[in-house]
Protein backbone atom coordinates (compact mmCIF):
# COMPACT_ATOMS: atom_id res chain seq x y z
CA UNK A 1 0.00 0.00 0.00
CA UNK A 2 1.70 3.29 -0.96
CA UNK A 3 -1.28 6.23 -1.03
CA UNK A 4 -0.25 9.58 -2.01
CA UNK A 5 -2.61 12.29 -0.79
CA UNK A 6 -2.53 16.11 -2.23
CA UNK A 7 -2.27 19.14 -0.26
CA UNK A 8 -2.10 22.69 -1.93
CA UNK A 9 1.16 24.57 -2.20
CA UNK A 10 3.94 24.93 -4.50
CA UNK A 11 6.15 22.55 -2.84
CA UNK A 12 6.13 19.03 -2.44
CA UNK A 13 6.39 17.75 1.52
CA UNK A 14 6.74 14.30 2.07
CA UNK A 15 6.48 12.77 5.82
CA UNK A 16 6.42 9.44 6.84
CA UNK A 17 3.73 7.77 8.77
CA UNK A 18 3.47 4.40 9.78
CA UNK A 19 0.33 2.87 9.06
CA UNK A 20 -0.65 -0.83 10.29
CA UNK A 21 -2.24 -3.35 7.87
CA UNK A 22 -3.35 -6.64 8.05
CA UNK A 23 -0.28 -8.13 7.81
CA UNK A 24 1.31 -5.56 10.18
CA UNK A 25 3.92 -4.26 7.39
CA UNK A 26 4.58 0.01 7.60
CA UNK A 27 3.26 2.01 4.99
CA UNK A 28 3.95 5.58 3.93
CA UNK A 29 2.05 8.39 2.15
CA UNK A 30 3.66 10.91 0.21
CA UNK A 31 2.61 14.78 -0.08
CA UNK A 32 2.82 16.74 -3.33
CA UNK A 33 1.55 20.01 -4.85
CA UNK A 34 -2.19 20.00 -5.93
CA UNK A 35 -2.62 19.62 -9.80
CA UNK A 36 -5.48 20.83 -12.41
CA UNK A 37 -6.12 16.67 -12.90
CA UNK A 38 -6.73 16.97 -9.08
CA UNK A 39 -9.84 18.70 -8.69
CA UNK A 40 -12.56 16.29 -9.22
CA UNK A 41 -11.13 14.45 -6.58
CA UNK A 42 -10.56 16.99 -4.50
CA UNK A 43 -13.87 18.14 -5.16
CA UNK A 44 -15.78 14.91 -4.33
CA UNK A 45 -13.92 14.23 -1.53
CA UNK A 46 -14.55 17.98 -0.04
CA UNK A 47 -18.16 17.11 -0.58
CA UNK A 48 -17.87 13.50 1.23
CA UNK A 49 -17.10 15.08 4.13
CA UNK A 50 -19.09 18.38 4.34
CA UNK A 51 -22.42 16.87 2.86
CA UNK A 52 -23.94 15.34 5.77
CA UNK A 53 -23.23 18.54 7.91
CA UNK A 54 -25.29 20.66 5.19
CA UNK A 55 -28.06 17.38 5.00
CA UNK A 56 -28.28 18.17 8.79
CA UNK A 57 -29.32 21.92 8.12
CA UNK A 58 -32.24 20.76 5.91
CA UNK A 59 -30.34 21.17 2.95
CA UNK A 60 -31.45 19.77 -0.47
CA UNK A 61 -28.81 17.88 -2.61
CA UNK A 62 -29.19 20.83 -5.37
CA UNK A 63 -28.34 23.69 -2.69
CA UNK A 64 -25.37 21.32 -1.37
CA UNK A 65 -24.33 20.69 -4.89
CA UNK A 66 -24.19 24.39 -5.62
CA UNK A 67 -22.53 25.82 -2.28
CA UNK A 68 -20.14 22.80 -2.60
CA UNK A 69 -19.37 23.56 -6.15
CA UNK A 70 -18.80 27.27 -5.69
CA UNK A 71 -15.99 28.27 -8.97
CA UNK A 72 -12.69 29.95 -8.20
CA UNK A 73 -14.05 32.82 -10.28
CA UNK A 74 -16.93 33.24 -7.69
CA UNK A 75 -14.71 33.32 -4.27
CA UNK A 76 -13.84 36.62 -2.85
CA UNK A 77 -16.55 38.24 -4.81
CA UNK A 78 -17.85 39.65 -1.52
CA UNK A 79 -20.38 36.93 -1.49
CA UNK A 80 -19.42 35.45 1.88
CA UNK A 81 -19.42 39.12 3.54
CA UNK A 82 -23.23 39.73 1.94
CA UNK A 83 -24.39 36.53 3.71
CA UNK A 84 -22.80 37.34 6.63
CA UNK A 85 -23.77 40.75 7.06
CA UNK A 86 -27.61 39.68 6.23
CA UNK A 87 -27.09 37.00 9.29
CA UNK A 88 -26.00 39.79 11.47
CA UNK A 89 -28.71 42.31 10.37
CA UNK A 90 -31.54 39.66 11.01
CA UNK A 91 -29.48 38.64 15.21
CA UNK A 92 -29.44 42.26 15.26
CA UNK A 93 -33.21 42.98 15.44
CA UNK A 94 -33.58 40.02 17.32
CA UNK A 95 -30.83 40.88 19.51
CA UNK A 96 -29.38 37.63 19.84
CA UNK A 97 -25.66 36.57 19.26
CA UNK A 98 -23.96 35.06 16.03
CA UNK A 99 -21.59 32.10 17.47
CA UNK A 100 -19.88 29.48 15.10
CA UNK A 101 -16.79 26.98 14.85
CA UNK A 102 -14.34 26.93 12.75
CA UNK A 103 -11.04 24.75 11.86
CA UNK A 104 -8.14 27.49 12.96
CA UNK A 105 -6.41 27.39 10.05
CA UNK A 106 -9.04 28.59 7.61
CA UNK A 107 -9.08 31.62 5.51
CA UNK A 108 -12.26 32.38 6.73
CA UNK A 109 -11.30 33.28 9.90
CA UNK A 110 -9.80 36.76 8.98
CA UNK A 111 -13.00 37.26 7.62
CA UNK A 112 -14.79 37.08 10.48
CA UNK A 113 -13.01 39.02 12.52
CA UNK A 114 -13.22 41.68 9.93
CA UNK A 115 -16.68 41.37 10.37
CA UNK A 116 -16.56 41.72 14.26
CA UNK A 117 -16.23 38.12 15.30
CA UNK A 118 -14.20 37.65 18.04
CA UNK A 119 -12.60 33.80 19.24
CA UNK A 120 -14.64 33.08 23.03
CA UNK A 121 -12.30 29.93 23.16
CA UNK A 122 -10.21 27.41 20.96
CA UNK A 123 -9.54 23.57 21.06
CA UNK A 124 -6.35 22.09 19.05
CA UNK A 125 -8.24 22.70 16.07
CA UNK A 126 -10.98 24.94 15.67
CA UNK A 127 -12.04 28.65 17.20
CA UNK A 128 -15.16 29.15 18.43
CA UNK A 129 -15.78 32.60 17.60
CA UNK A 130 -19.49 34.95 18.64
CA UNK A 131 -20.41 38.18 17.46
CA UNK A 132 -22.69 40.24 19.37
CA UNK A 133 -25.04 42.93 18.26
Amino acid sequence: MNPVATARGSETCSIRITLMNDAAKASSISFRAVTPEDEEFLLKLYKSSRGDDLRGLGWSEDRISEFLEMQPENRHAGIGTLLIRGLQDEARGANKPLRLQVIRFNRAVTLFERLGFVRTSETGTHFQMQWLP
